[in-house]
């Protein structure tokens, strides 16, 4: 249905309505406004994620058009044409393999970032996680997606939390078809209906309305040899049958790293140095599957679910000579020489189950029920020799087993008392269950003998309920406001088998945000928000027991480490829809994990909290095409400046950083003809001074060619970090205590890969009808 409120002022009329196909939402449907008399584009706007959208017509001059890909056009001439529902009809017209070609642009909405990329040649033969290199605002290194100036990710499909692993999300970014995305929305200050970290965003990928039926899909298989041979390959299906929709994914990877590392700790007071010189290989196994369905109950209710199950294997070998010494001296006192192997296991399941109801013209309803299952097992035998010894003086194993299950659910409803007014509230709750389990223990005749000294079992719970409200005031077309509240209570609760003790916290914290957006005109679009979040600690964190990690350093946490209240205040400006300038500022009390030195020569690793920290993070963007679209660059430059103040028992931290890392990708189209492109990157980041440690500089070159058939078939070979910093420093020096580390890892490497779809022909648009949005993409383009 259409919702249209009509307002005067002198010869332009503000048209506000709600585009559907008669089912759902129609999401970028492209609204144009052309002259009567020449037909010439003289504005347009794109629906938001809720179908609605909002334009100035001069209807003495200017006609409209309402046009979606796949989708018959409408044309209005006069005002009283315009009926209370724009309904989009399906393109009936045969069309073959007639592809539209669009220019990617970025949009600033109220609370995100928009990256239109449907039917853009960026996505011709890329997977997912390929595109996200030319995405605004986002940062690919290696196989790791996170926002720029972020801390950590969230990915959201369709506008549903996904909830995967970080490793299920490599897997299903590498498998989706960047042909499948029809736009990516980052949201870098998320609201209050929103439950994120401290300094996290949001990755929404929007997968097109496919409405061919039928099985289609992609098959990728790929392999690289760096120091040792990686290979791996994905599969994607896709299915459409009526109001039933699937899709699915399958994974799997192998592969070998190597690395040498050397660390030295000076214990200044006690006059002694501890070296460690290690070497150590891990080969990684990994697979996983992915399937999402979705059943189109009516006009007015949906019914999905997801179900992601994924398994890591990890294989470690690692050496290490740990030398002990006077300090200042070159020649050790005693040696001692550790193997240490590893054998860690992990499983993690993920289902997600959802519910969508239009409940009248005005209102909306969400219902969202998460869980979350992980099974991790780390078996690690140790192996002592000293001095010069042959034969191991003790063998130790440690045994890890933990399991976690979450489980989480969420309702929102969503009211629209006008189309200038909005309301969204809800309530969140999950219960979080942790169960640690960790054996240390001598090896003697075969046999494990635990020890209960070093022994331990956490058994923890948090519960958790946020009841949550945003409020949206369009103010008219150019100034948007909300305002949020989210009230988070969190209750902890640990036991420590091993020594009986409990541990128990509450905390409470209502978190407002404040956003405002100004929009002047296409061209310039300024949004700013605040917002707060208190940083609670992890149920690992609040393990008070001592864990060895090296014989001379380990952890041990305190449960009662303060939660300290953070202020995030972001602005953020995007001009001409290529451009992106970012401005955050985070404040609040310090926390951090520190190393301590303790008497008789070791290091004690606590999280800890101080002071003060103000990060400023400036971020600028460039995202744009050349050529027809046959020359594609993505551009970043941020700078952070870092200062950090305060001190915790004899620990003074006085720090003042200015960092930098900048990024280039591009992509270059060789030949239409014969379907060659050529793809590259360069990124460098400085060095760093932080409260816990300073880092020196990267950088890195890549450079990747790729064929595409005229079968849909495409291969490419990359040469990755051909020019690379292959070592890295990190070191802390006080008056009592200095540490140094040293690490040199294998980057470079060389990958071939071809990419296979099967299944349906894809129609991907309306290229030779006029009536069809292939010729407003046309417009969009001159216009631009």
């Amino acid at each position: 249905m259409i919702e249209s409120m009509f307002s005067t002022t002198l010869a332009q009329t503000i048209i506000k309505g709600h585009v559907t196909d008669g089912k759902l939402p129609l999401v970028g449907a492209v609204i144009t406004c052309l002259d009567k008399q020449s037909n010439q584009l003289t504005r347009e706007g794109i629906t938001d994620k809720d179908g609605n959208f909002n334009i100035n017509v001069d209807w003495n001059k200017e006609w409209i058009r309402v046009s979606y890909v796949g989708y018959k056009s409408r044309d209005f001439w006069e005002q009283k044409h315009l009926s209370d529902t724009i309904r989009m009809d399906i393109e009936n017209t045969q069309l073959g393999e007639v592809t539209v070609q669009a220019k990617s642009i970025v949009t600033q909405k109220e609370d995100r970032l928009v990256f239109h990329v449907a039917n853009s040649l960026l996505t011709k033969g890329n997977n997912a996680m390929q595109l996200l290199r030319f995405t605004p605002m986002m940062k690919i290194e290696g196989n790791q997606v996170n926002i720029l100036g972020k801390n950590g990710m969230q990915l959201y499909i369709n506008g549903k939390k996904s909830s995967l692993s970080a490793t299920a999300i490599q897997g299903y970014l590498q498998s989706l078809p960047a042909e499948k995305i029809n736009r990516i929305e980052i949201i870098t200050t998320p609201g209050s209906e929103y439950r994120t970290g401290i300094n996290e965003g949001i990755l929404n990928i929007i997968l097109k309305k496919d409405e061919t039926q039928g099985w289609k899909g992609l098959i990728q298989l790929n392999d690289e040899q760096a120091y040792y041979n990686i290979a791996g390959g994905n599969i994607y299906l896709d299915y459409q049958k009526g109001k039933f929709s699937l899709s699915a994914s399958g994974y799997g990877n192998r592969s070998k790293t190597t690395q040498k590392l050397i660390e030295n700790y000076d214990y200044t007071i006690d006059n002694l140095q501890n070296e460690l010189q290690t070497s150590e290989t891990k080969e990684f196994r990994t697979g996983g599957g992915y399937v999402n369905l979705n059943y189109q109950i009516n006009q007015n209710q949906s019914l999905g679910g997801m179900l992601d199950i994924s398994y890591g294997k990890t294989i470690k070998e690692q050496n290490t000579h740990t030398l002990y010494r006077q300090y200042r001296q070159t020649d050790p006192d005693s040696t001692l020489y550790t193997q240490n192997n590893q054998d860690n296991k992990d499983w993690i399941i993920t289902a997600n189950l959802n519910y969508r109801l239009q409940t009248n013209k005005k209102g909306k309803l969400a219902v969202d029920v998460d869980y979350v299952h992980a099974d991790k097992n780390n078996q690690m035998p140790i192996s002592y020799f000293r001095n010069e010894n042959t034969v191991p003086d003790q063998i130790y194993q440690q045994l890890t087993d933990e399991t976690t299950n979450s489980y989480t659910t969420k309702i929102e409803y969503e009211h629209t008392f006008t189309p200038m007014n909005k309301l969204k509230a809800g309530v969140e709750s999950y219960l979080l269950e942790n169960y640690n389990n960790f054996q240390y223990g001598s090896i003697f005749n075969n046999e494990i003998i635990n020890d209960t000294q070093l022994s331990n079992c956490f058994d923890t719970k948090e519960y958790y309920i946020a009841p949550y409200a945003t409020y949206t005031r369009i103010w008219n077309p150019q100034f948007i406001s909300i305002v949020g509240i989210r009230t988070e209570v969190l209750y902890q609760h640990g036991i420590q088998h091993a020594t009986g003790e409990h541990v128990n916290r509450h905390e409470f914290a209502p978190v407002p945000t404040f956003t405002l957006a100004y929009t002047p005109n296409k061209s310039h679009q300024l949004v700013y928000a605040l917002t707060t979040k208190k940083l609670t600690p992890s149920l690992p964190q609040l393990n008070p027991f001592r864990y060895y990690i090296s014989p001379t350093v380990y952890i041990q946490q305190d449960p009662y480490t303060k939660a300290p209240l953070i202020w995030i205040q972001s602005l953020q400006y995007t001009l001409k829809r290529h451009y992106v300038f970012s401005l955050n500022y985070i404040t609040g009390e310090g926390i951090n994990s520190f190393r301590m030195p303790v008497e008789g020569g070791y290091t004690r690793i606590i999280t800890r909290t101080f002071g003060r920290v103000h990060l400023l993070n400036a971020i600028a963007n460039w995202n744009n095409s050349f050529w027809n679209d046959r020359i594609y660059l993505n551009a970043s430059l941020q700078g952070t400046f870092n200062r950090s103040y305060g001190h915790f028992q004899e620990y003074n931290v006085d720090v003042s950083n200015f960092s930098y890392n900048a990024s280039l990708d591009w992509q270059v189209q060789l030949s239409q003809r014969y379907g060659w492109k050529l793809d590259g990157n360069i990124k460098y980041r400085s060095k760093k001074v932080l409260a816990q440690e300073h880092s020196d500089d990267w950088y890195t070159v890549s450079l990747g060619l790729t064929k595409q058939f005229k079968n849909g078939i495409s291969a490419y070979i990359n040469g990755n970090n051909l020019i690379n910093k292959d070592h890295s420093r990190s070191f802390l020096e006080t008056e009592t205590y200095n540490f140094y580390s040293w690490s040199k890892t294998y980057f470079r490497s060389v990958s071939i890969g071809v990419s296979i779809p099967f299944g349906r022909k894809k129609v991907s648009g309306a290229g030779k009808h006029t009536n069809s949005s292939s010729s407003l993409a046309k417009d969009r383009l001159k216009a631009e």
